[in-house]
Order: structure tokens, then C-alpha cells, then sequence
């Protein structure tokens, strides 16, 4: 795909830089023109990969600029150059190579793409807590330094000299990033106060220049002196790339329900019982009200069904519990229930299955006393999509965060998120590993949003708050709960798992999910109070002349995980781009001449015999052109002879 310059007089031409031309027709010469070449040189020059239609249309665009002006700015052969180049793109081979070259270009760009997102997320590799100890002493040091500020000079002289020794301490873009989050009437103390939660910022992006006391929050050593957090680090760092997203240690998850048995190797047992008791006294599954009453409505089923009724619907219908509107309630959702067994198929989709008996019971239960609000469908997790585009720009599309089949909230807290995996038959193994694993990182994502809304609580207010997750599939309930034990590192744990009838004769099975229910909305209510709590100390942050807008940088965050060895410096980041580009470049010029090479040797043969054959048969035309001409002369000569002798 190539076109030919017929001057040799410009073949070092450029296009002057005051024309509105893309800089490559500034800085290459006109004989090196070509459309892989300018990829090349936008791929290596470009600060930033644009998509394939931006640069496509400024190559088209300038080569039409230089066209159009050949008598005003540009020799005649340049602008011939030019139209070859923008006509050779409509013929079939071009539409090929072209097609070939956005292709490439394209995977090129995903690839910058992803490397920009994983930086991005690298960016969020904060943690929410600081040190307890160090930001004590920060705010003892702050409250000390105004004292004896007070004593020495006036509140304006001690902002000047404040700010003129402690000005080097900080980037200025710091103070303009959050010069919005402040009020107006802040006072001379709140500015001091704001620097030193500034300078505490600093310490924390870089620890190792801070020299204290690890918090009970900055690791989990157990009693054998194992250290969790190095254990999952470790193990983290052997992952394989390729199929990191389905490791929960990569999202700095331990699941302690006993699944992931890759990570429960790495433990003793009784170092395992050690870390499940411990999450056992963190997370609470609270007990049920009105256990009897339920039990008495449950024994009143079981006798209806030992009769063997010709209507069982009718019949559970008159096992009712006088003075429990909640538990007549949850015997109605039973006779739902047992309505859309009688009418189960053998194979049933997923959002069917959901509405008629895992979603139909969960809802009916948890919003009898519409506290809770309750939402269903494909939707997705309102944390992970805070999470994913908390770095991003205004101006930046929004990404979408962890999908899942229904979520609770209360007060704008997502208490409760559902995924179910497949409808019937059961879904395979590795779907339901998935699904599990994307629940796990919502439910992170739920914790990871109330740290950064409610920061600058202590870490020992914010551990006791936990969140629950739903995981169905066929005809199996498992509820989960996860909690913050320590820096990067969140826990899971199996709480109950249930099983659904899978026939009207086995309904009474159905007891031990309702209470499994009952409990899930006993234990939100204590989850509520808990954050409650929580919220209310963030708001009186500011009696101790702290605002909860000031934010604290998390030093390990949500996608702490991903700063992995190809993302650690910007130089590394360049090198391996450039490296890409090289390859890139390469891979054009092979399969440029893979596979266009010998086709267009061919066209190029084939198109000289065409020549030939042309000017052959013109010759031969010139020759019978002469013949003709030599008769007609004779003719012409014989009629006039003809004539004269007539006469």
C-alpha cells in the first residue's frame, strides 16, 4: 500500500509548521510517507493512544489539506502524492490493509486502555486508616504548636509563619485539590489543624519515612506468630495473571467459608479455627423473635400435609396463627411458594427461578416492615460503581461496577447483596466460583465506600462493622458476611447455607430457610445500629477542630492488589510501552509482507502484461490503421482512373 513520488527534487519535503497539517507531515520527509508508517510514528510521539477513527480521519483530513492547496502552498508532486495516498484507499487491496491496520491499531489501543485503567487503580492503592498512635500524635504536636503560638503572636502571624515553615512540607496541589471542600468561616486553629492533617497525609503516602508502633490494625499476627497479611501477599505474588480474577486473595479477600482451598493450605488447622473464631466474635447472626409462634405455624403445616388434602394450597391456607400478622404473613409466602413448586419445570432461566422462590421469599421477609428497601434485577452494586470511578475524571466515561441480582440498603448503605448463579439445571462449578467471587468483591466494595464517606473515625469504631451477601444456586441459599480485619485485608465467612424444597413433599424443608431469613433481618437491624454509630461519630469529627471532608490518603485501598511488578514505576510503565510499540511496528511490516506481499508482486506482474498486451495491440492498430490508408489511396487513385477513361 504504497504510493510513488515522481519528483526526486522533493523528497525531502515537509510540510511548514504554521499549516494545519498533523505533525507528522512537519517532521518526516515526503518520501517516507505512508499510512504504517504514520501509525508508527503516532504510536511512538502520541502522549496519549487516541482510537483508531481520530487518527484515521487526521491522516485523511491532512492529506486532502495538502491536495487541495497545490497551486497556493504545495509543488504539484506532493499534492499528487497526497491523492494517491488518499485514493489507494478505496481500492480493494487498501480496504484490506487498512482493515488489517485498524485491527492491529485496536489491539494496541485495548491494551493501552487496560494499562491506563490498571494505573488508575493503582492510584486507589490507599488504605483507611493511619496509624492511631501517629495520628494521635499529630493532632498532641498540633495542639501544642498553637499554644505556644498563642503566646508569641497574634492568629494572622501565626498562619504566615505556620505555613512559610511548613510550605516545603507538601505539594501545593494538595491544598488546591481540597481548597473546596472547606467553609468560609474556618478559623485560625481549623487552618492549623487542616495543615497538620496535611502533613499527615504526606507521612502516610510515604511510611517509610515514618518511624512508629504498628497499629492493631496495620496487620493480623496470629497466636503462632503468622503474620495473615505477608501469608496472602506471598501467595498473591504467585497468581498468574491470566487468571487473577478468579483468585479472592487477589482482591486482598480471605475466604474463610473453606472454598478456596489453595489459601486454607497455607494454614495450619488450628490456625484456621483460630482466624474463623476470631470472625465468629467481630460478626454477629443474630436469633429470631416470635420463635414459637413460627415453630407452631410450621407444626400446624406438617399436620395439613400428613392428611394428604386434594388442595394443599386450600390447606395451608387455614393454618393460621392468631395475634402474628408476620407470621400469617410467612405463611403466605409458604403458599406462594408451594403454588409455583406445583408448576416447576424440569429446566427453568435464571430470573424465573429467582421470582418465584429464592428472590419472592427474601423479599416478602426482610421488607415486611419496609425498612429496608429491596431492589432486583440486572443491576448493579451502588459501592463498586462509587469504587471503580472514584479516580476518574468528570469528563471520563463512567465504568460500570460489580453486577448483581437484587440488593437491600437502608440510609443509602447497601446491608445485603443477592447473586444467583444459573436457574435449572444447576450450574456448572466454575460459574458458581465466579459469581461467588464477584459477590465478594461487591461486598468489599460496600465496605471500602463507608470507610471513605465516614474517614477519620478510629480503626477500632470502624472494624465492628460488617455486611452480608447472598449467594443461590439451584436449589442451595448461602448467606455470607464480610468485615475489615486489618490493612488490605477483608474476610469472609459462611454464616448458613440452606436448602429449598424441591417438591411440595419436602415443603417443611422450607422451615430452615425462613429462619435463616428471620435471622438475615434480625442481624441487619444490629448492622444498621452499627453504622449508625458510625456515621454519628464521623459527624462530630469536628468538636476535635477536624472535619470529615478533610480526606486521609488510604495507603491500602480497593485495588490495592492489582500493583502488580509491570505497574511499579512510571519508567517501567514507558519502557514496557515502548517495547510494545517496537513489536507493534514489527508485526505491521511481517504481516504487511506475509500476506499483501506476494499479492501485490502478482497484480504488479500481472498488470505489466497487461501493458505489454496494450501496447502490442495498439502497434498492430497503427499498422492496419496504415493499410486502411494505403487502400483508400488506391481506391481512390483506380476511381479516378475509371473516370478519365470514360471520358
Amino acid at each position: 500500500m504504497t504510493a510513488v513520488l515522481r519528483s526526486k527534487k522533493f523528497l525531502e519535503f515537509k510540510v511548514p509548521t504554521s499549516e494545519n497539517t498533523h505533525c507528522y507531515f512537519k517532521k518526516i520527509p515526503a518520501q517516507h510517507w505512508q499510512l504504517k508508517h504514520y501509525l508508527s510514528f503516532r504510536l511512538k510521539s502520541d502522549e496519549s493512544i487516541l482510537p483508531w477513527s481520530t487518527v484515521y480521519d487526521n491522516w485523511q483530513k491532512s492529506l486532502d489539506f495538502i491536495a487541495k492547496n497545490s497551486n497556493k502552498k504545495f509543488p504539484g508532486s506532493i499534492s499528487s502524492l497526497c491523492i494517491e495516498l488518499r485514493n489507494i484507499c478505496n481500492t480493494y487491496e487498501g480496504s484490506i490493509v487498512i482493515e488489517n491496520c485498524e485491527k492491529l491499531y485496536e489491539e494496541f489501543y485495548q491494551r493501552n486502555i487496560d494499562l491506563q485503567i490498571a494505573e488508575r487503580l493503582r492510584l486507589l492503592d490507599t488504605t483507611i486508616f493511619s496509624e492511631q498512635k501517629f495520628s494521635e500524635f499529630l493532632r498532641t504536636s498540633g495542639k501544642k504548636r498553637i499554644g505556644e503560638d498563642n503566646e508569641e503572636a497574634s492568629s494572622s502571624e501565626k498562619r504566615i509563619r505556620y505555613e512559610g515553615d511548613h510550605v516545603d512540607n507538601f505539594a501545593p496541589e494538595l491544598l488546591k485539590d481540597h481548597e473546596e471542600d472547606y467553609d468560609d468561616e474556618i478559623s485560625d486553629v481549623n487552618v492549623v489543624n487542616f495543615l497538620n492533617e496535611e502533613n499527615e497525609l504526606e507521612e502516610v503516602i510515604q511510611p517509610e519515612a515514618v518511624q512508629v508502633a504498628n497499629s492493631p490494625f496495620e496487620e493480623w499476627v496470629l497466636s503462632t506468630g503468622k503474620n495473615v497479611s505477608q501469608v496472602l501477599d506471598t501467595f498473591r505474588a504467585a497468581i498468574p495473571k491470566s487468571k487473577a480474577y478468579l483468585y479472592p486473595a487477589f482482591f486482598g479477600i480471605l475466604d474463610l467459608s473453606g472454598e478456596d482451598t489453595e489459601v486454607k493450605k497455607l494454614f495450619t488447622d488450628d490456625e484456621w479455627s483460630e482466624m474463623k473464631n476470631d470472625f465468629n466474635e467481630t460478626v454477629e447472626f443474630k436469633d429470631i423473635d416470635e420463635e414459637t409462634k413460627l415453630y407452631d405455624l410450621f407444626d400446624k403445616i406438617q399436620e395439613t400435609i400428613e392428611k394428604k388434602p386434594d388442595d394443599l394450597i386450600t390447606a395451608i391456607e387455614k393454618c393460621t396463627i392468631e395475634g402474628s400478622s408476620k407470621v400469617n404473613s410467612i405463611r403466605r409466602l409458604i403458599q406462594t411458594y408451594a403454588y409455583n413448586m406445583e408448576r416447576l419445570q424440569t429446566s427453568i432461566p435464571e430470573a424465573m427461578f429467582s421470582n418465584n422462590f429464592t428472590n419472592m421469599l427474601t423479599k416478602g421477609i426482610l421488607t415486611y416492615h419496609r425498612k429496608f428497601m429491596y431492589d432486583e434485577g440486572e443491576i448493579q452494586s451502588l459501592a463498586s460503581a462509587f469504587i471503580t470511578n472514584t479516580t476518574k475524571k468528570p469528563t471520563d466515561r463512567s465504568l460500570i461496577g460489580q453486577k448483581c441480582d437484587f440488593r437491600v440498603t437502608c440510609d443509602g448503605f447497601e446491608i445485603v447483596i443477592g447473586l444467583r448463579s444459573g436457574g435449572l439445571p444447576e450450574a456448572c462449578k466454575s460459574k458458581k466460583w465466579n459469581d461467588k467471587v464477584d459477590l465478594m468483591v461487591a461486598m468489599r466494595d460496600v465496605l471500602l465506600r463507608e470507610a471513605i464517606e465516614n474517614n477519620g473515625v478510629e480503626c477500632t469504631d470502624f472494624k465492628r462493622i460488617y455486611t452480608l451477601g447472598v449467594h443461590s444456586f439451584g436449589f442451595f441459599y448461602n448467606v455470607y458476611a464480610m468485615d475489615w480485619k486489618s490493612k488490605g485485608l477483608w474476610r469472609l465467612g459462611l454464616l448458613k447455607k440452606a436448602k429449598l424444597p424441591q417438591s411440595n413433599e419436602q415443603l417443611l424443608m422450607i422451615e430452615k430457610l425462613v429462619v435463616t431469613l428471620l435471622q438475615i433481618e434480625s442481624t441487619l437491624n444490629h448492622i444498621v445500629t452499627i453504622r449508625n454509630d458510625l456515621v454519628i461519630k464521623a459527624s462530630r469529627l469536628h468538636r476535635e477542630r477536624r472535619t470529615s471532608v478533610i480526606p486521609k490518603q488510604y495507603t491500602v485501598c480497593e485495588q490495592r492488589v492489582h500493583k502488580c511488578p509491570c505497574f511499579v514505576n512510571e519508567e517501567e510503565i514507558n519502557r514496557r510501552v515502548k517495547k510494545e510499540v517496537n513489536i507493534l511496528c514489527q508485526r505491521l511490516l511481517e504481516h504487511n509482507e506475509k500476506t499483501f506481499g506476494k499479492f501485490m508482486r502478482e497484480i504488479t506482474m500481472e498488470h505489466e502484461d497487461r501493458v505489454k498486451a496494450n501496447k502490442k495491440l495498439r502497434f498492430e492498430v497503427e499498422e492496419k490503421k496504415i493499410e486502411l490508408q494505403e487502400a483508400e489511396k488506391c481506391l481512390a487513385y483506380l476511381k479516378s482512373r475509371s473516370i478519365h477513361q470514360g471520358y
